[in-house]
């Protein structure tokens, strides 16, 4: 009896939350308080035109003739950063907090060159540090919110957007008005009006990530409240209900989407994407094609279109698509991964072991890649390097059920019964909690080593257990009426047999066990 090695997870890419957030650039307002000098006009002048060489010059002559004053090289940190220039944007931003140490919007500007330069610590810092000088100041809290978000930290953000959408009614007159020693109303400047900002579409943003997909599908219900044309909006919201299950409902929500801008690639892949967990592949595939239509450069898609074709049974299309994706972006993990299932598919496992290999280098702690590679080991019997990496899977995942399994399967290969049952046993502890569709294979598995020791009473448990997940699989029905002939009982044996091939007339397995078990029971029968 011959047993194929287990399908691992692909990684669906979807674009929702990927890059969730962006953040007005600074331009500080003049608000017409106080003086200033004609040099610092000019710079205003410039800068709000898009001339920034113009204003960095203008700034300069500011600075000249006015050294202590922290506004100018705030200034002119903005006109740098507006030409992306942010380590020149960030020591402008130094000398105005060392010229005055309680400019809080000095300290809200310089955190959004860190943002803007990946540098999330930083950022979250310096915006901590503009509230300790004005608890009441929500610009701060919101773009703390965002680099708390862009930073991975979905639970910060979401307290701190939720600052944003319920702030204390009284704080600006109660007790955390008293603690204001920010100095920056002085200098006659205004950050950005707080109507533009998103605070529930950022904090449903927060909640799609953490798999709060009720609390999400709120969010971005307010979100659309507010701006009844936000594409957007309608996408997360779509996915949000998907996630809950919502089937109908993601869908209307990807068609309003698609109404207002039918142009919109992130909608046609997420909604290939919602085709393609259900395996509806032909409409999952037209989605994904149409999405490069629109984008041809849209790596998610097209790693996603490798999915559907291999899922489809079309690994030569999968292979292409994923490569095209790679091409795109060679530093792509999820798409090398993807591409050894395919190679897998067809067989290719040096391909397989490549692939894995060029994830692993891109993400060392990817465990499943390392059971995807231990499976390419195995089935080239090359065992001590199959074994290696399943520990190692281990090592990064203790609950990753499939190294369990690989490790079961090796030590099956080798005769080792009571340690392969060990690990089939563990294997499936870690499925049944994520009720993992491979947990039918599973114990398709450990039924095998059952028989191997001649337990046909366990064989056929867990075979009554792959029969009741996957009905319409006949090798299940195959393998327990294998076990019921050992037993003798030729009647239930022949019953599998035929259901097997009721499921699949080609099985020659089958055929093969179906005419031996009633030769068999022929040859019992009384005469």
């Amino acid at each position: 009896m011959t047993r194929c090695v287990l399908l691992f997870a692909a990684l669906l890419i979807i674009a929702p939350g990927a890059h969730a957030s962006s953040l007005p650039l600074v331009m500080l307002k003049p608000t017409g308080a106080g003086t200033r000098s004609s040099a610092m006009n000019d710079g205003y002048t410039a800068l709000f035109s898009g001339d920034y060489d113009g204003a960095i010059t203008h700034f300069n002559q500011a600075i000249d003739d006015d050294p202590k004053s922290p506004v100018a090289y705030l200034q002119r940190a903005a006109a740098y950063q507006y030409k992306k220039d942010y380590d020149h944007a960030i020591a402008d931003a130094n000398r105005a907090i060392a010229l005055d140490p309680k400019f809080g919007m000095a300290y809200g500007t310089r955190a959004m060159f860190y943002y803007l330069k990946g540098d999330y610590a930083h950022a979250i810092a310096d915006n901590t540090k503009g509230l300790q000088l004005n608890p009441t100041n929500t610009m701060r809290v919101y773009e703390r919110g965002i680099a708390y978000l862009d930073s991975g930290d979905n639970a910060h953000a979401i307290a701190d957007f939720g600052r944003v959408l319920q702030p204390d009614a009284d704080a600006a007159n109660g007790p955390d008005a008293a603690k204001i020693e920010d100095t920056s109303s002085s200098y006659g400047l205004a950050e950005i009006d707080m109507d533009g900002l998103r605070a529930n579409h950022y904090r449903g943003v927060a909640y799609l990530r953490m798999g709060d997909f009720f609390h999400a599908e709120g969010d971005f219900t307010a979100a659309l409240k507010l701006d009844p044309k936000s594409t957007d909006d309608y996408l997360k919201r779509g996915a949000a209900r998907a996630g809950q299950g919502l089937r109908d409902a993601a869908l209307a929500d990807y068609a309003q989407g698609l109404e207002i801008d039918p142009k919109d690639a992130e909608i046609y892949d997420e909604r290939g994407g919602l085709h393609l967990r259900e395996h509806d592949l032909p409409p999952a595939i037209a989605d994904f094609k149409k999405a490069l239509e629109l984008s041809p450069r849209f790596t998610a898609a097209w790693n996603n279109l490798g999915l559907a074709c291999n899922d489809a049974g079309d690994p030569d299309q999968a292979i292409a698509a994923l490569t095209q994706a790679l091409q795109i972006d060679p530093t792509f993990a999820a798409a090398y991964y993807n591409r050894a299932l395919a190679y897998s598919a067809k067989g290719d496992f040096d391909g397989v072991i490549a692939d894995e290999t060029a994830a692993l280098k891109l993400t060392p702690d990817y465990a499943s890649a390392y059971v995807n590679r231990a499976n390419a080991y195995m089935a080239k019997r090359e065992w001590d390097k199959a074994f290696a990496d399943d520990v190692q899977a281990l090592k990064l995942d203790p609950h990753e059920g499939a190294a369990y399994c690989t490790l079961g399967m090796l030590y099956a290969a080798h005769g080792q019964d009571d340690n392969a049952l060990e690990q089939y046993d563990h294997a499936i502890r870690e499925f049944e909690q994520t009720h993992d569709p491979r947990l039918a294979t599973l114990h398709g598995n450990r039924a095998v080593v059952s028989m191997h020791r001649k337990d046909f009473v366990q064989a056929i448990r867990d075979l009554d257990e792959a029969v009741r997940l996957q009905p319409g699989n006949g090798q299940w029905y195959d393998e327990r009426g294998v076990a019921w002939a050992q037993r003798q009982d030729y009647a239930k044996a022949i019953a599998d047999f035929k259901q097997a091939l009721v499921l699949n007339p080609d099985d020659k397995s089958a055929q093969a066990n179906l005419a031996h078990a009633q030769a068999l029971a022929n040859s019992a029968s009384p005469r």
